[in-house]
């Protein structure tokens, strides 16, 4: 089923959310955001891809999913447009700038709550939380939140929390760069902070070093940022 309108379109909502201009989102189920075309990382949404192929008439549940998003004003079934809110979703899954996600240790399952980071064509970004959580007594499946966070205030919570115990690991991907099934940008502690420094280990360039603390941050605003990361420029603040 197409998309309800072409990403590109979405500029203007970028702009309004990154500026603060949108503040509620929706709730989605895994039957609409599939029904949407929007559920296709091969890393991320194996599970919810699972659930979608393994539905008996997919075309009656994606139109009970598009009459779900028409009583809830989310789209217009004459003109199939998308109300702004939804549209901010959308460009962020269907093409996001990046995607991170954080995970206890290597090997394990990704934590709850992803980022999600969708820009226009000026590169002004707007960083999409989104968190999954069971929805048993619904025929939809599984219910995705969303909530739009700053830049500054996401990479000081990662911070903090990555940090505190070795193992933890944070990943980005990047899909408009081809790579879909491996994190561009991965990096992993090999020692918590002590004293305002912690060691890690960072995939991309193969090496394990000791920071500062407020470096590591820095790494992390430039990642959600799209800028480049530098150990002797001045820390990025949004």
């Amino acid at each position: 089923m197409p998309m309800l309108q072409e990403v590109a379109e979405v500029r203007s909502t970028v702009v309004g959310a990154a500026t603060g201009q949108i503040s509620d989102l929706p709730v989605l189920s895994a039957a609409e955001l599939c029904a949407l075309n929007a559920v296709s990382h091969p890393v991320l949404d194996t599970a919810t891809l699972a659930w979608w192929n393994a539905q008996e008439d997919q075309q009656n549940l994606a139109q009970m999913a598009f009459s779900e998003l028409a009583r809830r004003q989310l789209f217009d079934p004459a003109t199939r447009l998308a109300a702004q809110p939804l549209d901010l979703v959308l460009a962020a899954r269907t093409s996001p700038a990046f995607i991170l996600v954080t995970r206890e240790r290597p090997d394990a399952e990704p934590r709850p709550g992803r980022l999600y980071g969708a820009s226009n064509d000026l590169g002004k970004r707007a960083v999409l939380l989104e968190h999954t959580r069971p929805n048993p007594a619904s025929w939809s499946g599984l219910a995705y939140s969303y909530q739009l966070v700053r830049i500054q205030a996401q990479a000081d919570a990662i911070t903090e929390w990555i940090v505190a115990r070795k193992g933890r690991t944070v990943e980005v991907y990047l899909p408009g760069t081809g790579i879909v099934n491996r994190p561009v940008e991965r990096f992993v502690i090999t020692s918590p902070a002590r004293k305002g420094m912690v060691g890690f280990h960072r995939d991309a360039f193969n090496w394990t070093s000791e920071f500062h603390v407020y470096d590591l941050k820095s790494l992390i605003v430039g990642m959600m940022a799209g800028i480049p990361y530098f150990p002797n420029r001045l820390p990025i603040r949004y």
